[in-house]
């Protein structure tokens, strides 16, 4: 009768925590209907009503999971108050488990998923298709959430920003560290963090090209509405070891981010998101492929990326099982000191860690800047594309500290005796208007205009330049061959 009414608990608990997650999808959902009512009603343009709807979408999403593991650890909580004397467990770390296994762990996973398979359907799909022109069928979008539940979204698609995505594989180590307690294991618990980077190892090098194709709609940029973009990489991607088959568009199906991706890291794919490229001109697209593809020849977003996220499944993993014994917390346990020590260490590690990647991450996103500036001799369409990507992020105006610097950084580029090969005469076709140092970028972007430039394959890359940006043809234009020897050698 005891254990029937723990489990009774375990699972009121759960529902419960469903039952708010189904609750946080309708707000999103209504959130959607009342953009939808403000651009019916002109009182918002198309991109003002898609920013509202991810900034409302984000603060919700950010709250989600906090708020379900707080009603796990509740739950708990009444659970050893009031059932565990009546119930015959033989140590204190069986209890610990049996708690982890039947609370925690269904809690911090289980309605995080239902949360995102019932926004794919009710908001995701409906929002894209609204707002970006997405042609996504929901079944099929469906199909693709449920098969990235097993192993967890793409980092560019992730829709909860703190700690990791729910996912089945982070459900059963999560299981797996509860049972570990249960049989009075716990010295085997460094498997559960090894299992977790090993993992996530395998999920960004060898195995990410597997993973792309079962869990994301992607096609070769050649067989997209973008495909007039090939004409002018061919040599960029070939000194960057990069085939064109490997650049493709991601058809995103979970709103919010309007980034790219990275994955594998000996033979690169470039996922560009169709978010990005039908808010943007061809110069914006064009810019920001360069920045890419500089990434991609210096090898550096992949290796940085699975590190993080490796550290991020450990600590995470760590403070899940800190969580389980604060359960039971008792002055009197002498083995408290022990238990917190390696905790605390692997919290730390991880924070300096992450301080470092992201301290080169700038670094490496100022240079890869700066070789896109000069690759494609607009610096311009970064700033305005940088501006784009923010902009389809957040609703906030004022821009990040690093995005900002960036941007200064470019303009200071504009700036130089040595600049009269930029072209910064014209402004950026742009959604939104875009202001720097008081100087406007941007003109009115109408959709129209992005399918106007050419799409046969063109004989001379500087020849096809000077005719998409209509400059003239100098004696004085450094060969891009050139370009991309001089700033790719080695610093």
């Amino acid at each position: 009768m005891q254990w029937s009414g723990l489990i009774g608990i375990g699972i009121a608990t759960l529902l419960f925590a469903c039952c708010i997650s189904v609750l946080a999808v309708m707000l999103r959902w209504r959130t959607y209907l009342q953009a939808v009512a403000a651009i019916e009603g002109r009182k918002y343009i198309h991109i003002n009503g898609y920013q509202y709807l991810c900034r409302t979408s984000a603060w919700i999403s950010n709250l989600l999971l906090p708020t379900t593991l707080l009603i796990g650890i509740t739950g708990s909580l009444f659970a050893s108050f009031y059932l565990f004397p009546d119930i015959i467990l033989p140590k204190p770390l069986s209890t610990i488990g049996v708690l982890f296994c039947i609370f925690i762990a269904p809690n911090l996973v289980v309605p995080g998923l239902l949360y995102d398979l019932l926004g794919i359907i009710l908001v995701d799909v409906p929002a894209l298709a609204t707002f970006n022109g997405s042609e996504i069928e929901p079944k099929q979008a469906l199909i693709l959430g449920l098969k990235s539940c097993i192993i967890g979204p793409l980092y560019n698609e992730r829709r909860f920003k703190i700690g990791p995505s729910p996912s089945l594989l982070m459900l059963i180590l999560l299981e797996a560290l509860g049972l570990l307690h249960c049989f009075r294991l716990p010295y085997l618990l460094w498997l559960i963090p090894l299992l977790a980077a090993c993992a996530n190892i395998f999920y960004y090098t060898i195995g990410s090209r597997h993973i792309i194709a079962w869990t994301t709609r992607t096609i070769p940029i050649e067989q997209s509405p973008w495909a007039s973009l090939v004409l002018h990489i061919d040599e960029w991607i070939r000194l960057a070891g990069v085939k064109r088959q490997d650049i493709r568009i991601q058809t995103m199906i979970r709103i919010g981010s309007s980034n790219g991706a990275i994955s594998d890291l000996f033979h690169p794919v470039l996922l560009l998101n169709n978010t990005v490229l039908a808010h943007s001109d061809w110069r914006q697209q064009e810019a920001l492929l360069a920045w890419m593809i500089r990434l991609v020849h210096k090898r550096f977003p992949t290796t940085y990326i699975w590190l993080t996220s490796s550290l991020s499944v450990i600590s995470w993993t760590f403070l899940a099982a800190g969580a389980a014994l604060l359960i039971t917390f008792s002055p009197h346990h002498s083995q408290w000191p022990g238990l917190i020590s390696p905790l605390v260490a692997i919290i730390l590690t991880y924070a300096i860690t992450l301080l470092i990647t992201r301290k080169l991450t700038q670094h490496a996103a100022f240079e890869a800047d700066r070789f896109a500036a000069e690759l494609t001799s607009d610096p311009l369409a970064l700033m305005v594309a940088l501006h784009t990507q923010h902009s389809l992020n957040t609703s906030r105006s004022h821009l990040p500290p690093a995005t900002r610097k960036r941007i200064a950084a470019l303009y200071q580029l504009t700036l130089q005796s040595n600049a009269s090969h930029y072209w910064i005469n014209e402004p950026v076709p742009s959604l939104l208007p875009f202001s720097f140092e008081e100087k406007l970028l941007t003109t009115p972007l109408h959709q129209a205009e992005l399918t106007t430039f050419p799409t046969a394959e063109p004989i001379n890359i500087i020849s096809l330049h000077d005719y998409k940006t209509k400059k003239p043809n100098t004696d004085e234009a450094q060969p891009q061959e050139e370009l991309l020897d001089d700033e790719c050698a080695p610093e």
